[in-house]
């Protein structure tokens, strides 16, 4: 009869210290617990809102990229999110195989499949140095109870503050995992121009950083000059029309 078992670290017998937090942050500047079902009623209210959500985590990773831009804790997480983009895509494509079929033969699939099994370890072991702690924090004023999950400090981390939210490396890495688990981490990506800032491409044409960018990438179109004048002779004529209708 087949049995699995899970490893789990042993339980201290001895009396636990006073407590003493790594982290400076409160409940109220944390990630928010995770949980199994949205709250929304309906299924067009669950879909919006799960939007609303990969908008708030996408928002935060770009933020945090341009800003870690040449840092190593930069390099860091955009490593990280190549290799969270990558994996599930090579694993799919070495399932599709079988042995036998595989360019080198049965040997040649096993090979493959280590490595991928040592790239699974060794994501896991990059993904520990993240730890999260549960917050609890009573606002006075208020009178309200804030529940959430704060990241041990790093000084090693690069880390931005922007009012009452601080984005830290660890929560780049969380938010990056959020985004991965609803299948919106590919909308993370660079500007198509600069190819230097991030972006997060929500809709289908959000594909550059600014206005600039976007200017310099089709003004390298070989049709771009007549595509931009054609654009303007029918925006004057939309606005003669415009005209004549109102002085008609």
């Amino acid at each position: 009869m087949a049995t699995s078992s899970v490893v789990t670290n042993k339980q201290q017998q001895a009396k636990r210290p006073v407590f003493k937090s790594k982290s400076r942050r409160t409940a109220v500047d944390a990630q928010p617990l995770p949980q199994k079902t949205l709250q929304s009623d309906t299924a067009t209210e669950r879909k919006n809102e799960e939007k609303r959500l990969a908008l708030t985590d996408g928002a935060r990773v770009v933020i945090w990229l341009n800003a870690s831009h040449g840092t190593k804790s930069g390099q860091r997480v955009v490593s990280l999110r190549d290799e969270l983009a990558a994996l599930p895509k090579d694993w799919a494509n070495h399932n599709r195989l079988a042995p036998l079929t595989h360019p080198g033969l049965g040997e040649g699939w096993r090979k493959d499949q280590r490595q991928l099994v040592q790239r699974h370890h060794a994501l896991n072991e990059l993904l520990s140095r993240y730890a999260f702690r549960p917050r609890y924090t009573f606002r006075v004023f208020t009178e309200e109870s804030v529940f959430g999950l704060v990241p041990d400090d790093d000084r090693r981390w690069f880390t931005i503050e922007k009012g009452n939210e601080t984005t830290s490396e660890a929560d780049a890495v969380m938010s990056l995992l959020r985004l991965a688990s609803t299948g919106d981490l590919s909308k993370i990506r660079r500007c198509e121009a600069c190819r230097d800032r991030w972006v997060f491409a929500a809709k289908r044409n959000y594909r550059f950083c600014s206005a600039d960018c976007r200017e310099t990438f089709y003004a390298k179109a070989p049709d771009y000059h007549e595509r931009k004048a054609k654009n303007q002779r029918a925006y004057r004529q939309k606005l003669k029309q415009a005209n004549a209708k109102f002085i008609g």
